[in-house]
């Protein structure tokens, strides 16, 4: 009679435990995966599509990493396995073989967004909207809009540029890879001044690149020019 009574309260106590541990979901519809992304320690949002799809239109905060170029591993190898990466892509297909190749190598939250951007769409919910890739156009009421990007990041380092620039193309591919590294820590745009002549008359730029680096929302740190990755890091630690 001891051992039946044993045995009963033994498989009862595994059957609350199973009922009490659901799995984690890690497809997530629109809403939720907004939701989870905000409120996720460390998160990066991860945008697999093309730098032309990427430019017509992302969700807020995304970096861009096309899954169909040949350098899209060897860019997730220098990603931080720890963080909270929130994949997506435009229906969920590049998406679920880009989370799977993720997860094979250590990274542990890794979240879909079902659907991708076309369920994000048909819930109408909000895009950013890209000149290029990393390239924010502000041309309407441009600089209104500044002061909304600088309000709206808690940190921000903003490249200044123009595309006949020659030191600016030099500094390009470094910035690149800064974005990709201080992913979900600073968010890092580009700002063509050609077309934001407003904006940059406003801030008097006179020469570029310029750099510089807000911190929620204000200017601790600017400097133009060349520069190294170990300027640039230095402010962006300090």
């Amino acid at each position: 009679m001891f051992k039946t009574n044993v045995f009963f309260l033994l498989i009862l106590s595994i059957a609350v435990f199973s009922c009490n541990s659901q799995p984690e979901t890690f497809s997530l519809a629109p809403a939720a995966f907004e939701e989870k992304a905000k409120n996720a320690e460390n998160a990066v949002i991860l945008d697999v599509r093309s730098p032309e799809e990427f430019s017509n239109g992302f969700i807020k905060n995304a970096i861009n990493i096309d899954y169909n170029n040949e350098d899209f591993e060897s860019k997730i190898n220098e990603l931080d396995t720890t963080r909270n990466y929130f994949v997506y892509c435009l229906s969920g297909g590049r998406s679920g073989e880009a989370a799977t190749l993720m997860r094979s190598k250590g990274f542990n939250k890794v979240y879909e967004l079902q659907g991708g951007i076309l369920a994000w769409k048909k819930e109408n919910m909000a895009l950013t909207i890209n000149s290029g890739p990393d390239k924010i156009s502000l041309v309407d009421n441009s600089i209104q809009a500044f002061k909304t990007l600088i309000d709206s990041n808690q940190k921000l380092l903003v490249d200044f540029y123009a595309p006949w620039c020659g030191p600016c193309r030099k500094m390009a591919p470094m910035m690149e890879a800064l974005k990709t590294e201080y992913a979900g820590k600073v968010n890092i745009v580009k700002i063509n001044i050609d077309e934001n002549e407003a904006l940059a008359n406003s801030l008097s730029i006179q020469h570029i690149p310029l750099f510089q680096y807000y911190v929620n929302g204000k200017l601790i740190w600017q400097k133009e020019g060349i520069l190294t990755k170990k300027e640039i890091v230095a402010a962006l630690e300090n």
